[in-house]
């Protein structure tokens, strides 16, 4: 390979540099090739690279280990020393419950520590991890739906990044999971409480891996209470309109007696309530927001949020790896390095 006179040849060397790690040719944590090597595949002298070498330690791109080499950072720090960590809702949007709260929770910790918070675009056309190359991002935390091919461009990548949520996927991934302990013991507590008989649920797109394993649980809660619930007091639907799933399940001839309502569920099921004047059945769902719940009146057993948790939680975790330049790939984080 030869290297044209324009541009300056130290600046070609640059962008090839920052193209290749951009792409994942170069992943954080590799060694670039020596100087020597370098000058002789482009065909330049060795203070060209060397100068090349010398802009790319000014924007904190690589770093230089005596007897070693030259490696590619595993953290791009600004000028002002703090990490820029994105945040990606990906195929969905800040507007859904889960979303929302998940982010809530990353920005108030990464301002506590000091980090700064990036929203990353999430439409299907982008690549998360080329968005992250390309602006300077030090590590990726993402939710919304997730597929394999996401996370084989990002475990390609070798970008830091934590998928937030259940999933079912096949490709080896880094996930922080929901605990759904919870929801089971909210379950256990209404029926320790109340002379529960016909518990139903409405909850969200039924094609979803959360969905069907949030069901799962709840059957199985149920179950260990000697009761089976049969598919008619289970209201699923993608846009989760509470108050459809209210209308429908309240019109049966023998309607609900306690009900598990997703939170972005919630408000139109409360809307309904408030409608009709109905006897309500019992109500176990998560609040809207800690400090300013919405119609905590309705609510009989509020789930912790969750969601909330797993921001921190996520924030936390990519800090970590980042620093530390220790970022393991795969590793599934469980309930027991949430806190309880």
């Amino acid at each position: 390979m030869k290297i044209v006179t324009s541009p300056p040849q130290s600046q070609q060397i640059i962008d090839y540099l920052k193209n290749a790690i951009r792409q994942g040719r170069i992943r954080p944590g590799d060694r670039l090739e020596s100087i020597r090597d370098l000058a002789g595949r482009f065909g330049v002298g060795r203070q060209v690279v060397l100068s090349a070498f010398q802009k790319l330690h000014q924007e904190d791109l690589v770093e230089t280990h005596v007897g070693r080499g030259t490696f590619v950072r595993h953290s791009s720090l600004s000028n002002n020393g703090k990490l820029n960590i994105a945040f990606c809702v990906r195929k969905s949007g800040l507007a859904w419950f889960f979303n929302r709260n998940v982010f809530l929770g990353c920005a108030v910790k990464a301002e506590e520590k000091g980090i700064n918070l990036t929203i990353a675009p999430g439409d299907a056309e982008s690549s998360p991890a080329n968005w992250c190359h390309e602006h300077g991002i030090d590590g990726l935390l993402i939710t919304g739906q997730v597929d394999d091919r996401t996370v084989r461009e990002l475990n390609q990548s070798g970008l830091p990044y934590l998928v937030i949520g259940t999933y079912d996927l096949k490709e080896p991934v880094n996930i922080l999971n929901s605990n759904s302990n919870e929801l089971g013991k909210a379950i256990a507590k209404a029926f320790e409480t109340r002379d529960i008989r016909r518990p139903g649920a409405i909850v969200g797109d039924p094609a979803f891996s959360s969905t069907q394993k949030f069901l799962a649980k709840v059957a199985e809660s149920v179950h260990e209470h000697g009761i089976d619930i049969p598919e008619s007091y289970l209201y699923a639907a993608a846009d989760e309109d509470g108050y459809k799933g209210m209308e429908t399940l309240m019109a049966l001839p023998e309607p609900p007696d306690l009900l598990i309502i997703v939170g972005r569920a919630f408000p139109g099921a409360a809307r309904y309530i408030f409608e009709t004047g109905i006897k309500r059945p019992v109500i176990i769902t998560p609040p809207s927001d800690e400090q300013n719940p919405l119609y905590p009146e309705l609510i009989d057993i509020p789930l912790p949020l969750d969601s909330t948790e797993l921001g921190r939680r996520g924030v936390e975790l990519i800090e970590s790896y980042i620093k530390n330049g220790k970022f393991e790939p795969r590793i599934n984080y469980l309930k027991e390095h949430n806190h309880d």
